[in-house]
């Protein structure tokens, strides 16, 4: 029985041996042309690539300093090469032939499915086409209501912390941009308790989407989802679905209650399986896409511009002047209209997301072969777009460790190569809710900055990746009443 296990082992070494050979050999002879850092046989780079995220993000970091146009790397089988110039981002990221996802995607499938971000080819375009253009100025002003609403109740709950310790800012947005993203998407007020379950959802399943891509021999699905932590994501993704299920049901509160919300991506969904375009499971992966996603990267933008602000107070004290000038007194929410007007706010926010992109790298696969410049780069290699790196590259933006809002000004944007600066990303695979994003982030830090005045903390940040960008000690920051002259007489709105 013993030597029957220890054949069929290595029966199986040697099936997965072939198989290794068999996908690489024409990758690796092609790709020894493009430069790179020294690779060990077998492993490839992936010993000094590091062990946790946070090395892998160092790691990026060095190849964009040291290879100022491209490079490539091996982690066991497969093939990452890094695109670190601004015009090899425009040739690749624009080609209408270069939609598919890198391998790393399918990790966020079982908890996403097949949504806008991780689906690939003419469905994905078909449904992009779709849902794109119905987003459009009456849905941002209706969805500004929605989000008054909802940060009305997370301003409140902020004051428990004026004059206290020091505070994680991150999961206080969090809560705040998902029931938002649950109101917008489903025209219904959310459970608390079902955004809070998908809270803990989506920060475990991210520590397993990028445990799962530290380690590349878990790409076969055997191998991980009969592993330890993959049983223990099976658990994850079982209680995500079932909460989704919460959440788009009717059983909790009824459209009917809320005229003013405005689904729209719902209703076109609906109206897609009426015309037998899509089935109800596709329906169920596309919202939970678009309520987890936009969420979390909303929230990623909103801490770090409130972190970078508690340590710039002269920032801060032109973004609050910007903010009377518009409001004056009044205690009234903010509209759409006056969103339009905070215009160094946006400034604010565009460098904060210059600085701390909420996405700091995106990839694409190649199905054929691709010449780029002096290098031809095989099918089959993954492209690592590091967004990070390009937006904090002194080539296009000096001294970029510097926090200067004033980078967006129109005379200094006019002749800034627009490759620059993709918090987004670019091309057709675009984030299709930008605009809705920036509506987001002006109605949350106008609310917040007309209440609070933001202090900083004193714990460093220490950038992480997990799928978005964050620090592994917390976004922290302090704050008291934004009681500066002239007083906002706010509290009727937050009471």
């Amino acid at each position: 029985m013993l030597l029957v296990a220890l054949y069929t082992f290595l029966v199986g070494i040697g099936i997965l041996w072939a198989i290794f050979i068999a996908k690489t050999h024409r990758m690796k002879k092609m790709s020894l042309k493009i430069p790179g850092p020294k690779m060990l046989p077998i492993v490839g780079n992936g010993l000094e690539v590091g062990r946790t995220t946070q090395d892998f993000m160092h790691y990026c970091e060095m190849l964009h300093k040291k290879y100022p146009k491209i490079c490539r790397v091996w982690l066991l089988q497969h093939l990452l090469v890094f695109i670190n110039n601004t015009e090899d981002y425009k040739t690749l990221l624009t080609d209408t032939n270069l939609l598919d996802k890198a391998y790393f995607y399918k990790y966020m499938q079982p908890f996403f499915g097949k949504g806008l971000v991780t689906e690939t080819g003419a469905k994905w375009l078909q449904n992009r086409k779709y849902i794109a253009p119905n987003l459009n100025v009456s849905v941002y002003k209706s969805n500004v209501q929605i989000f008054n609403k909802h940060l009305h109740f997370i301003l409140n709950k902020l004051s428990q912390y004026v004059g206290g310790q020091e505070f994680d800012m991150y999961p206080i947005m969090l809560h705040l941009t998902m029931n938002v993203s649950i109101a917008i998407t489903m025209g219904k007020e959310p459970e608390e308790s079902a955004t809070l379950e998908a809270m803990d959802v989506l920060t475990s399943e991210k520590d397993s989407i990028v445990y799962r891509i530290m380690r590349p021999w878990f790409e076969y699905d055997f191998l991980y989802w009969n592993s330890k932590d993959g049983r223990k994501e099976a658990k994850y993704v079982e209680r995500g679905w079932k909460n989704m299920n919460v959440i788009i049901s009717d059983k909790t509160k009824d459209r009917d209650e809320a005229p003013n919300m405005s689904p729209v991506i719902l209703k076109l969904l609906q109206e897609k399986k009426e015309k037998n375009l899509c089935t109800e499971q596709y329906i169920y992966e596309e919202l939970n896409t678009v309520i987890v996603g936009g969420s979390d990267t909303t929230a990623t933008a909103l801490a770090f511009t409130a972190w970078l602000l508690s340590r710039h107070p002269h920032i801060q004290d032109r973004v609050v002047q910007e903010l009377q000038q518009i409001f004056g007194d009044s205690n009234r929410p903010a509209t759409y209209e006056d969103l339009q007007q905070m215009q160094y706010l946006e400034m604010v926010l565009k460098e904060s997301m210059r600085m701390y992109p909420p996405i700091p790298l995106v990839a694409r696969t190649l199905t054929q072969d691709y010449k780029i410049g002096d290098h031809v780069i095989p099918a089959g290699a993954n492209l690592i777009f590091f967004i990070k790196g390009i937006q904090n590259d002194p080539r296009y933006f000096p001294e970029p460790d510097k926090f200067d809002p004033d980078r967006f000004l129109p005379e200094n944007t006019k002749d800034r190569d627009p490759l620059s600066y993709i918090p987004f990303s670019y091309g057709p695979r675009m984030c299709v809710a930008q605009k809705q994003g920036m509506v987001m982030l002006k109605t949350g830090m106008s609310g917040l900055l007309r209440r609070y005045k933001l202090l900083p903390g004193t714990t460093p940040l220490s950038l992480d990746y997990k799928v978005n960008l964050t620090s592994t000690t917390g976004i922290t920051l302090l704050h008291h009443p934004n009681l500066e002259p002239p007083t906002f007489k706010f509290s009727s709105y937050c009471d």
